[in-house]
């Protein structure tokens, strides 16, 4: 979810007054209903109470209301005192990073009915999951003929939910119709059933899709079989790096064997494409005897970085080109300078996170997709030409953004908006009877 940008400043007065925060409400966008609105504004304005003892259980108890209430809490500012507005940081540092690992975890669906048709299954997995899913068959040149199923799915994770629509619709997922849902195709040739080819963690499915076997005839040490492996995820889930150490793969063929893993102490980093809702992942083994005829178990434990709730951070004064700072959660965004660049005007942004999971290392692409652009005196959006990379460390980016300012920056305002915290998180998969070539 992303902040409203519309949200005021609020005026923050010591003990004696009611904070005018208290009359502020936001909208909410989340799966579980939200904490009562009179809590959230008694703690918030107990966060300054007189009594230290009062500010700890305010805090406390904020926390406590989980990542629901995010969207009725202020963003700390410097007109805040200074122990609240450490407070209130701690406060939605905590909730974002819980938020993030809440994102990690399935969402379910519960749908029965007998002949639904394929536009209300949809409609239904978007409204319970927040998963959009679309016919896409004529857009693939197929025939969309009305589609009807019977379904019975009681708290169903999504994964298992969706392989069973599929199954008896006989459709079938592209995965690369460049934006984040489900895209809907006629399924095409012989296939297993989704459902028995599939292993589940959490909002990820992973599915072994081919096995290439290859072997020399004149070095006989020159052997490899290869397990295409694709992993998908929850198309509002968007991870920012899929990795798997083939340290962690374990193989066993039929005869009860190990089965040997090329590649020892390296790392598989699969780069995501934006807009897509899998990857394809190239598992490499060693060839096993000819009387082998399939992999019995193929075992694996993926690390997927996945970032959290998108978070603003709006920059004024530009004219003064004086460095700023922004803390969001664990997100922080520091505007290191405004410059004239040759016709251009250059804006340098440096994003850092407390921990990012090793989100800015090696694959950092994401990060050219986060919203950036500047807001005129009359309100209108002014979007830029052009972005660079000016700066980069394991733990910090800066990129650079260019704008065509014939006046210059003057009273415009820089608006930036990235994930508040990035998550880790192992996703475990098990696959059985895997056909060798």
């Amino acid at each position: 979810m992303i902040s409203s940008l519309k949200r005021k400043r609020r005026n923050w007065v010591p003990f004696g007054l009611v904070w005018l925060l208290a009359t502020w409400s936001g909208p909410f966008a989340m799966a579980e209903p939200p904490a009562s609105q009179t809590d959230v504004k008694t703690w918030l304005r107990q966060l300054n109470a007189p009594e230290l003892s009062q500010r700890e259980q305010a805090e406390k108890e904020l926390t406590a209301l989980g990542p629901q209430v995010l969207d009725q809490l202020p963003v700390p500012g410097d007109r805040m005192p200074a122990e609240v507005r450490h407070r209130l940081t701690r406060i939605r540092q905590a909730l974002e990073q819980a938020d993030a690992q809440t994102a990690l975890q399935p969402t379910h669906v519960t749908l029965a009915g007998q002949k639904l048709s394929l536009a209300t299954v949809c409609a239904e997995f978007q409204k319970q999951t927040g998963n959009t899913l679309f016919d896409y068959r004529s857009a693939f040149g197929q025939q969309a003929d009305e589609l009807q199923v019977d379904l019975d799915l009681a708290h169903q994770p999504f994964w298992p939910a969706v392989d069973q629509l599929l199954d008896q619709a006989g459709l079938s997922v592209y995965h690369y119709s460049g934006e984040p849902r489900l895209a809907l195709i006629v399924r095409t040739g012989q296939r297993r059933p989704r459902a028995e080819s599939a292993s589940y963690d959490g909002p990820f499915r992973i599915e072994a899709t081919a096995v290439r076997g290859d072997r020399s005839l004149r070095n006989l040490e020159q052997q490899s079989l290869k397990v295409e492996l694709e992993v998908a995820w929850e198309p509002r889930l968007q991870p920012i790096v899929i990795a798997q150490s083939l340290d962690q793969i374990q193989a066993i063929d039929d005869l009860g064997k190990p089965i040997g893993v090329a590649g020892a102490g390296e790392t598989l980093r699969m780069p995501i494409q934006a807009g897509s809702t899998a990857v394809n992942m190239t598992i490499p083994l060693k060839l096993p005897a000819r009387q082998v005829r399939q992999i019995a178990q193929l075992k694996g434990a993926i690390q997927a970085v996945a970032p959290g709730r998108v978070e603003t951070f709006e920059f004024a004064n530009l004219k003064q080109n004086k460095p700023q700072t922004l803390r969001r959660a664990g997100a922080i965004v520091r505007l290191d300078s405004v410059r004239k660049n040759n016709d251009l005007w250059e804006l340098r942004l440096r994003l850092r996170y407390d921990d990012n999971a090793g989100a800015l290392e090696s694959h950092h692409g994401w990060v050219y997709q986060n919203v950036c652009y500047l807001v005129g005196p009359d309100g209108k959006r002014v979007e830029y030409a052009a972005q660079e990379k000016y700066r980069e460390q394991p733990h910090e980016l800066g990129i650079g953004y260019f704008f065509e300012l014939p006046a210059g920056p003057g009273d415009y305002r820089l608006v930036y908006q990235t994930p508040a915290a990035i998550s880790r998180t192992t996703v475990e998969f098990t696959l059985t009877e895997i056909p060798l070539p």
